[in-house]
């Protein structure tokens, strides 16, 4: 994975990205959008049910060596998943007995480090620990308590930091998606988020709107990919926040999509809250004519 190397470069290329995406895309943004390389219409290439304990799976992250973690909703709560069975290896909390929050995305970043958030912006960092194991942590305050509901997390290598999407944006502007950046060398938020008109997207997912549940960064692309669960939608975008492609997922299969995430072979990952019932896994291979 590519690294940035300077401080002055990692807050330089955000700054270009931030003022590229300040204009309106085009008249047209549909226009531009290309073909969905997961074919999401025809249903996940396979699907498990999980364990009752994990029914509030809340958001997924996949190490380099290609193990699944996933974060619990309520608590601190971190588990490992066998995805080839769709099964739990282990867990370990944060703090003893679990921290409790509104956690809303798990990211975990190349020197292994895990990171969870909350839907209130109380970031915490922490290593793996053993099964069953309380580890001590660090948290920050991100200050975006005021600003928008945050509801995802994703590390991305090219630029080593972490992005954190808004569910809801407290200013009324329900056209854009926002996007905000901690630079983890720094310890600090960037100063102003990356904004996605959805527009383009609107015939795509049936809404005029999208709640974000979930956001990931696909390394091949170094674009972000999003989730959204009320509309069933996954949106990627480009680093400058031009949209790329929109697709929706059928509902027969996703009843609340909360976790997103890829694995080294390029493969999608979605998991569902169980609500009432189980909470569930679900893998979508790349389009073959897309990947050839």
């Amino acid at each position: 994975m590519r690294r940035v190397q300077r401080a002055g470069a990692l807050l330089g290329a955000a700054l270009i990205s931030l003022a590229a995406c300040a204009e309106p895309l085009e008249e047209d943004p549909a226009a531009a959008l290309g073909n969905a390389r997961f074919d999401l219409a025809a249903g996940p290439t396979r699907q498990w049910k999980l364990p009752g304990i994990l029914r509030e799976i809340s958001g997924l992250a996949m190490t380099i060596d290609g193990r699944l973690f996933a974060v619990e909703d309520e608590r601190a709560l971190i588990y490992e998943l066998d995805y080839s069975r769709g099964s739990l290896v282990s867990r370990f909390s944060l703090g003893g007995p679990p921290i409790k929050g509104d956690f809303e995305g798990i990211a975990i970043a190349g020197d292994g480090t895990f990171y969870v958030v909350t839907s209130v912006g109380r970031l915490f960092r922490f290593r793996e620990g053993g099964n069953n194991e309380a580890v001590r942590y660090q948290s920050y305050d991100l200050g975006t308590r005021d600003l928008c509901e945050l509801e995802g997390l994703a590390y991305v290598a090219s630029r080593n930091v972490l992005a954190l999407a808004c569910k809801r944006v407290y200013d009324g502007k329900k056209r854009f998606v926002q996007i905000y950046f901690w630079s983890i060398e720094h310890e600090d938020l960037l100063d102003e988020p990356l904004r996605v008109d959805i527009r383009g997207a609107h015939g795509l997912i049936g809404s005029k709107r999208l709640n974000v549940s979930g956001i990931e960064w696909e390394a091949d692309t170094d674009h972000l990919v999003m989730l959204a669960a009320n509309e069933r939608a996954v949106i990627e975008v480009s680093a400058s926040g031009e949209l790329v492609w929109a697709g929706q997922l059928k509902k027969r299969y996703h009843r609340q999509a909360e976790g997103i995430t890829f694995d080294p072979d390029g493969n999608l990952w979605i998991a569902d809250e169980g609500g009432r019932g189980a909470a569930r896994l679900a893998v979508y291979a790349p389009d073959a004519a897309e990947s050839d």
